[in-house]
C-alpha cells in the first residue's frame, strides 16, 4: 500500500524490517529495484548487498534472472558499460530464447548509441513471440519498440495489451504511438472513443484536438478545447492550445480572452513563451510580446532558440511601435546603461525591478548606483566611488532600452555562443 501511494521512505521502511526473509525472494527485489532508483550511493550499494545475499541462497532460475537485470541496471546506471555486457552475456547464455533478455540486451545497445543492434535484437525477440508468450514479455518489448521511437512496431503491441474500453496506460500508450507513427486516422478513432466513454479528461483530449488542427478542422479542434476547459478551466496547456485555435481562426476576440488572463510567465516552458509572446505580437501588443520574449531569452540564455526567436520577434513588429517602446534617451526603469570609468573600461547594467537580479549586471532601482544614473543622459558625468580621500568618476557613454541592448547581444553573440547553428549572422 505504501509503495503505491509513493511513499518511498515507509516502504522502504516495512521492507527493510521484514529481513532477513530469503524464503521471499520478492521482498529483496523490490527493495533492491527502490534503492536502485533513489540516486544514492549508499542505497546503491545496499542493494547490491541485497542481491548478492540473495544470489547466494541458491534461488530459482527465475529470481536469478531477476538479480542479474537489476545488477545490469545498476552497472548501466553507473555506465559500467564493460560489467553491464558482460551480465548480460551471462543471461543470454543462461537462456538464450528469452524475450525479456532480448529486450535488455537491446536496452543496453541503445543507450550506447547501438541503434542497429538495438533493432536487431528486438526484432528477433519479435520473431519468437508466440500465442504463449506472457503479457509482461510483449510490454517489455513494446517499451523498447517505443523508447527507439519505433512507433509502429510499439503500436502493434500496445494493440494486443491495450482494452480499447478503458481509460489504461496501456490504450494511453497505444494512442501516442498512433499519434506518433503519424497514422491520424486511428488515433482520432481511438481518442474519440474514449472522449465518448470517460468524457473530456487530460492527454486524450489535447491529442484529439491537435489531431484535428492538423487536418484543418479548426471548428471540431475548438470544440474539444471548449469541452475540455468547461471541466478543466485553468490547464494553462489547453487554453493555449485554444488560443492558437482561435489565432488560425482569425478570432480575435478569442485571443483576447486568453491574453486578458493572468499568465504565470515564470512557469512557461521556452516553446510556450514562445507561443504566448507571438499571440501579443500579433494583437499589437509589443510591450508585452517584447517583454515575455526578454524573459524567455533571459532564463533559457543556453537555448539558441530563445535568441532566434527574440531577434526575430524584435525585428518583426512594425517600426512605428517599436519605436514608441524602444526609442529612449533617459536612464529610467527598464534601460541599459553602459559607464565609462577613468581607465576608459566599458561596463553595462541594465536597471530593472526584479527578485532574481543578476548581480552586479542588473541593478534595483533604489540601488545607489541605479540611484546616481536615473534621469541622466548620454555624456552625462557621475560619481562612481568617493571617500574622503578621492572621487572616481565616470561618464555615461549609452542609453537604451534594455530590449535593444538584449537584441544587439544575442546579435552580437550567437556565432560564439552556437558555433555552426544557422540563424543570425553577424555581419562585420
Amino acid at each position: 500500500m505504501a509503495h503505491e501511494q509513493g511513499d518511498i521512505p515507509r516502504t522502504l521502511q516495512l521492507l527493510r524490517g521484514a529481513l532477513p526473509c530469503l524464503e521471499q525472494p520478492n521482498i529483496y527485489l523490490l527493495l533492491a529495484s527502490i534503492l536502485t532508483e533513489t540516486g544514492s550511493e549508499a542505497d546503491r550499494a545496499e542493494a547490491e548487498k541485497l542481491l548478492d545475499e540473495l544470489l547466494a541462497s541458491d534461488p530459482q532460475p527465475g529470481v536469478v534472472e531477476e538479480v542479474q537485470r537489476l545488477k545490469m541496471l545498476i552497472a548501466i546506471e553507473q555506465e559500467d558499460w564493460t560489467t553491464a555486457e558482460a551480465i548480460h552475456t551471462a543471461m543470454r547464455e543462461a537462456d538464450p530464447d528469452n524475450i525479456e533478455v532480448l529486450v535488455d540486451g537491446a536496452r543496453l545497445t541503445r543507450l550506447q548509441d547501438n541503434r542497429p543492434h538495438s533493432i536487431a535484437l528486438l526484432s528477433e525477440a519479435e520473431r519468437k513471440l508466440t500465442t504463449q508468450t506472457s503479457l509482461r514479455h510483449r510490454h517489455a518489448l513494446a517499451v523498447e519498440w517505443y523508447a527507439l521511437q519505433e512507433y509502429q512496431q510499439a503500436a502493434k503491441l500496445y494493440e494486443y495489451l491495450a482494452n480499447r474500453e478503458a481509460n489504461s496506460p496501456f490504450t494511453l500508450k497505444l494512442l501516442h504511438c498512433y499519434f506518433q507513427a503519424g497514422d491520424l486516422g486511428k488515433a482520432l478513432e481511438l481518442g474519440q472513443h474514449l472522449l465518448e466513454l470517460y468524457g473530456p479528461m487530460p492527454t486524450v483530449s489535447e491529442m484529439v484536438t491537435a489531431i484535428y488542427e492538423l487536418v484543418n478542422n479548426l471548428p471540431k479542434a475548438r470544440q474539444t478545447a471548449e469541452l475540455y476547459l468547461e471541466r478543466f478551466p485553468h490547464d494553462f496547456s489547453m487554453r493555449l492550445r485554444l488560443a492558437l485555435v482561435c489565432l488560425r481562426a482569425r478570432d480575435q476576440a478569442g485571443i483576447d480572452a486568453f491574453l486578458n488572463t493572468p499568465i504565470d510567465t515564470e512557469e512557461l516552458t521556452l516553446e510556450e513563451c514562445i507561443h504566448v509572446a507571438g499571440l501579443y505580437s500579433y494583437r499589437e501588443r509589443v510591450t508585452e510580446a517584447l517583454n515575455i520574449a526578454y524573459e524567455a531569452r533571459r532564463r533559457y540564455m543556453e537555448d539558441s532558440k530563445a535568441h532566434l526567436f527574440y531577434v526575430t520577434l524584435f525585428f518583426s513588429t512594425e517600426h512605428k511601435q517599436r519605436q514608441e517602446v524602444l526609442n529612449l534617451s533617459t536612464v529610467d526603469l527598464d534601460t541599459a546603461v553602459c559607464i565609462k570609468d577613468e581607465t576608459g573600461k566599458e561596463e553595462w547594467h541594465i536597471i530593472e525591478q526584479r527578485k532574481d537580479r543578476k548581480a552586479p549586471y542588473e541593478l534595483a532601482p533604489e540601488h545607489p548606483l541605479a540611484a546616481n544614473l536615473m534621469h541622466k543622459k548620454a555624456g552625462e558625468q557621475i560619481v562612481l566611488k568617493e571617500s574622503p580621500y578621492s572621487t572616481e568618476t565616470g561618464v555615461i557613454c549609452g542609453v537604451q532600452s534594455k530590449f535593444v541592448h538584449a537584441m544587439q547581444e544575442s546579435m552580437r553573440l550567437f556565432e560564439r555562443m552556437f558555433p555552426g547553428t544557422p540563424g543570425l549572422w553577424n555581419v562585420k
